[in-house]
């Protein structure tokens, strides 16, 4: 898997997400969550920042290193957020088309989970989705769908309603991998618990290494991620 890849990926699960919380968001409104201002961009800057950002991240991915050496970035609500309003709508025109609609989205980061708001609609409705991310035993990653949130209150049985209704769009015999949609099928799973989001969470480099992920850590206001560096 390649950086572009990844990035393609990462809209493509954005888009998923957005697309679920559209539909909860269709009958109810709300406040905005309380953390929704604080991670707001300044329009003046949020594009020089997502740029340093991003080269960041690269250039730490193809640093010379060791074979097996570990190493860690951390990503703060500011910095995801400029990189978000900045290069995603970007990468969902590379991937998913020009005339997908791209609502506003913000993140934020509290321990253990990473909450995913979009403003949809008529723009007066904001929802929430928390995600709770690891990698489990084998090296896989997980990322499953774990609450929805109105404004700043959670949805009565959320959390159930939507691994009911991403359970019903992503059956057990899900489609193979060759079949149409079936990406979005194992992105649906995935959202419900089902599977892993990436049985082998690596970038391929193409001097011949590969970067693991090794282990995902989200504490208040900040994303942790484990890389290894090693030899294909």
């Amino acid at each position: 898997m390649s950086v572009r890849a990844v990035a393609l990926g990462l809209a493509a699960c954005v888009v998923m997400v957005v697309a679920i919380l559209a539909v909860v968001a269709s009958s109810a409104a709300g406040r905005e969550p309380a953390w929704w201002t604080l991670a707001a961009h300044d329009p003046a800057t949020v594009g020089r920042l997502a740029e340093r950002v991003e080269n960041a991240v690269v250039s730490e991915i193809h640093r010379g290193r060791e074979d097996g050496q570990e190493w860690s970035v951390a990503l703060s609500p500011e910095q995801a957020n400029a990189w978000i309003a900045d290069r995603l709508p970007k990468w969902i025109d590379h991937g998913a088309g020009k005339h997908t609609e791209k609502p506003e989205v913000r993140v934020w980061f509290e321990r253990g989970a990473v909450l995913v708001a979009a403003r949809l609609g008529d723009r007066q409705r904001i929802v929430t989705a928390t995600l709770r991310p690891w990698i489990d035993d084998d090296g896989a990653l997980w990322a499953r769908l774990d609450g929805v949130a109105i404004g700043r209150l959670s949805a009565p049985g959320g959390a159930a309603w939507a691994g009911e209704r991403l359970a019903a769009l992503a059956p057990a015999d899900a489609l193979g991998a060759e079949a149409p949609g079936a990406d979005d099928q194992r992105l649906l799973a995935a959202l419900s618990g089902r599977n892993a989001l990436l049985d082998q969470p690596v970038i391929d480099l193409e001097d011949g290494r590969r970067v693991r992920l090794a282990g995902v850590r989200v504490e208040e206001d900040r994303l942790g991620l484990t890389w290894v560096t090693e030899r294909r």
